[in-house]
């Protein structure tokens, strides 16, 4: 409701701030709020409207600019939050939180802009726009040194994983399409409320594609807890190597024959999984190659 009245007295183009300009930022408190380990799923399915209601006037550069790091710095500065912890290795660790949200508010306009330059110029409405450049700016994200997947839209359903039980299907950029879409389609409903037709059409679509989603969901979900019996065994590997030497090439062989070691004790007859830390392994891993356990452990040091 507070969305709504504000967008009914919105001004266009006028210098300043006015209070139109909470909106992008409850669009990225309640992205961030989404997340684990908070984790209030129902807002997935809302978060983006207050930005697009933002959005919906004629484009200017300064409401441009404001609507990607108004929503962009509170998003990935409450998600990232968790680098700070890294601290109690390296005071760096500060400067380079707040670098990487830098970074991470910098590439959101990968998102914002195709969407607005797409509805100013070629009035493309935002149903055919943003699903797409949403997901593309999430691909994007995935690549280079400073690569942090940790901030895809689809794990705000983690809570709950009958929610992803699709994903199986179109992967974890496919829920986030799903996502986005569905929050399009809200705004469309808010934004045409005074228009009864159009209001039930863009309703009627929601709970379409809602409810077919969660359909397959539902029969996924029944095929595999009627597949689960007895139990399964798992072992966890965790070499514990300190921070400051995991990636020192010095001591690369070292990491890899204590890994391997805990491995092969952790495999038995009775063993169905074997789950390894993130980054167990001292090197970068070719995702082109194929990759083998036993090459790993010929690897140099070096």
């Amino acid at each position: 409701m507070i969305a709504l009245s504000i967008t009914a007295t919105r001004s266009s183009g006028t210098p300043g701030w006015h209070a139109e300009d909470l909106l992008p930022i409850v669009s990225g408190v309640s992205l961030a709020l989404c997340f684990p380990p908070i984790s209030l799923t129902l807002l997935a399915f809302i978060a983006l409207v207050p930005l697009f209601l933002y959005l919906d006037v004629p484009a200017t550069f300064q409401r441009t600019a404001r609507a990607g790091l108004l929503t962009a710095i509170p998003f990935f500065g409450i998600t990232l939050s968790w680098l700070n912890s890294v601290g109690t290795i390296s005071w760096l660790a500060f400067p380079a939180y707040i670098a990487v949200v830098a970074i991470h508010a910098a590439g959101f306009f990968c998102f914002i802009l195709p969407v607005v330059a797409l509805k100013e110029y070629l009035s493309l409405p935002f149903m055919y726009t943003a699903p797409f450049a949403w997901v593309a700016c999430e691909r994007l994200r995935a690549y280079g040194d400073l690569s942090a997947p940790w901030t895809n839209f689809g794990y705000s359903l983690t809570r709950f994983p009958f929610l992803l039980q699709f994903a199986d299907v179109v992967g974890i950029y496919g829920v986030a399409f799903c996502l986005v879409t569905l929050n399009v389609l809200l705004f469309q409903a808010i934004r045409s409320r005074h228009q009864p037709a159009q209001f039930l059409k863009y309703l009627i679509v929601w709970l379409a594609i809602f409810g077919g989603v969660n359909l397959y969901n539902a029969v996924r979900w029944k095929q595999g807890v009627g597949k689960v019996s007895g139990y399964t065994n798992v072992a966890v590997v965790q070499p514990n190597i300190p921070q400051r030497i995991k990636w020192d090439d010095h001591y690369g062989r070292e990491i890899l024959a204590k890994t391997f070691a805990l491995n092969d004790h952790a495999v038995e007859a009775s063993t169905d999984l074997v789950v390894w830390p993130e980054t167990a392994l001292p090197y970068y891993i070719d995702e082109t190659r194929r990759f083998s356990l036993t090459e790993m452990g010929s690897l140099p040091a070096t």
